[in-house]
């Protein structure tokens, strides 16, 4: 079976609200001055697993900046917690790791949690990982 993964964000231009759509992801993370929040939105199918052609649109406020929209695949949690340690990563550390960089995130931001998940694997990662911050200009 061939499938693919996506998500999809639409952000309003004064940055005040976003659709988002999910097929087969984690929902994104939310980083913004008064910490890191987890949008826990149900998950679409990845495509082409089933026949479906409709994906749920979740319609979410934003804060005021700044702030940064995290989105990842799976791959970045679910390395291992420590070299020779238990699995997963897991959420609760990569919001720990973003809530002490603060928004809004750059690419230095996100460079430096990639090298802090492939530390604490101890070297890379077994899965594939994509990870997108977007911050309001």
């Amino acid at each position: 079976m061939l499938f693919a993964t996506l998500f999809l964000a639409s952000i309003e231009p004064d940055g005040s609200k976003a659709g988002l759509v999910l097929a087969g992801h984690p929902g994104p993370l939310l980083v913004a001055s008064g910490g890191v929040d987890e949008y826990a939105l149900a998950t679409d199918p990845a495509i082409g697993i089933t026949d479906r052609s409709d994906w749920t649109v979740h319609d979410v406020d934003l804060p005021a900046a700044p702030w940064s929209l995290v989105f990842y695949t799976d791959g970045l949690v679910e390395g291992r917690s420590a070299p020779d340690g238990p699995r997963p990563f897991g959420t609760a550390r990569l919001k720990e790791l973003l809530a002490a960089t603060g928004p809004p995130l750059g690419e230095g931001d996100v460079d430096a949690v990639l090298a802090a998940v492939a530390a604490a694997n101890g070297g890379p990662m077994s899965d594939d990982i994509v990870v997108v911050a977007v911050s309001p200009a």
